[in-house]
């Protein structure tokens, strides 16, 4: 599904007699009353179900899938690539949120180098300043980008920090820094 997948996930069953697919029914039935369904949810017997769950790659030609893709893959080549991200665990890890700007900051250290991550939630353009360690931060990668289908970049690649600072966040967008030198 990371290229944008649009098919619903559809319950479907193949084969499992009369007695088991009425009670698949009516499983299905109960559970979409549950959540305020006022529609008959799909057969999961019906061969036309399992057709419209079908996955379809084909999507990877059309731009906004491709990008999403791509965006998908960057991030997990930058899980693996840097230090601060490959890290598991909490030690070390800062969390800000900024409520009237709808951002979350969250700082991970790693030996030499720091990682930023800033996601914004807001529906417009904001501008936040985030308390950071002083020294030069690079954007890793930047969801407001043109190629993965963004407005376009906020800033520049690179941004110097003196203890705080102030980035703009497109609407919904996420931003990842990193901080290799130290101050």
């Amino acid at each position: 599904y990371w290229y944008g997948e649009t098919a619903r996930f559809l319950y479907f069953v193949g084969r499992p007699g009369p007695a088991r697919g009425a009670a698949g029914r009516r499983g299905r039935k109960a559970e979409g009353a549950a959540f305020g369904g006022e529609t008959e949810p799909p057969d999961p017997q019906d061969e036309a179900t399992f057709r419209l769950a079908r996955l379809r790659h084909d999507r990877l030609s059309q731009e906004q899938h491709r990008a999403l893709h791509d965006f998908h893959r960057e991030l997990l080549r930058l899980r693996r690539s840097v230090p601060a991200l490959a890290r598991r665990g909490t030690e070390g890890l800062e969390a800000h949120a900024f409520e009237r700007e709808r951002v979350l900051a969250v700082r991970r250290p790693a030996g030499a180098g720091d990682v930023a991550l800033l996601y914004g939630f807001a529906a417009h353009t904001v501008t936040v300043s985030v308390p950071l360690p002083p020294g030069t931060w690079r954007v890793l990668v930047d969801s407001a980008d043109a190629r993965w289908g963004g407005p376009g970049p906020q800033h520049l690649a690179t941004l110097a920090c003196d203890g705080r600072l102030t980035v703009t966040l497109a609407p919904r967008s996420a931003l990842a820094l990193e901080r290799r030198d130290r101050a």
